[in-house]
């Protein structure tokens, strides 16, 4: 019995999270929208989440404000998170981009055509680079 006391705590606690979650990338979205980066990060960060949606937003909001180390610091962090993911390499190469490490943009797309060889975002966007 305590055990499904305990496990229904857990699970309330989750759903407070999940919750507060929705309403920390809501009011993102709209600070970002206000061009006001500084705050939609602020949100984010408050959250204390280290998941991959949460450093995958914030490496497009401090790509956004300018702040292009931190920005694929977070891309990196999610891509740890998922090896597979195109949407977390497309977004490193932002940050990678604006500091004009085409080397490095050519090698992040080559990485995405070794997991999804047909994705046409990734091949439009090396053969433009190349």
């Amino acid at each position: 019995m305590k055990g499904l006391i305990i496990a229904g705590l857990l699970s309330f606690g989750m759903l407070v999270n999940a919750q507060n979650n929705v309403e920390a990338f809501s009011k993102s979205y709209v600070a970002e929208s206000n061009q006001e980066y500084n705050e939609a990060i602020k949100v984010l960060q408050e959250t204390k989440e280290d998941s991959y949606a949460v450093n995958l937003r914030l490496g497009w909001l401090f790509y956004s404000s300018g702040d292009y180390i931190k920005s694929k610091a977070h891309y990196q962090k999610a891509m740890d998170m998922e090896k597979s993911s195109i949407e977390a390499i497309l977004g490193m190469a932002y940050p990678v981009s604006a500091m004009g490490n085409w080397t490095e943009v050519v090698d992040l797309y080559k990485k995405g055509l070794a997991i999804d060889p047909n994705n046409s975002t990734l091949l439009y966007r090396i053969a433009y680079v190349q």
